[in-house]
């Protein structure tokens, strides 16, 4: 069964990207870590934005991965 384009690997994909993102908020997310060069202060609101449209690519991204695995 697909529902809103996304297959059961879609589904679970989006779920753990969801849990992530509820993780990532509640734990402070106002900077971003480069490993060996820096780190960039983001104000919260900002990082909050950052997160909706990481969270809209990733249902973006599932649902061509399901529809490329639906059509194969």
């Amino acid at each position: 069964m697909v529902m809103l384009g996304l297959d059961l690997q879609g589904w679970i994909t989006v779920v753990a990207g969801i849990l992530l993102a509820l993780i990532t908020l509640f734990t402070g997310y106002d900077h971003v870590d480069i490993p060996g060069y820096a780190s960039i202060r983001l104000n919260q609101q900002i990082g909050v934005l950052v997160l909706l449209a990481s969270l809209a690519t990733l249902l973006g991204d599932a649902q061509l991965a399901s529809r490329r695995r639906v059509r194969d």
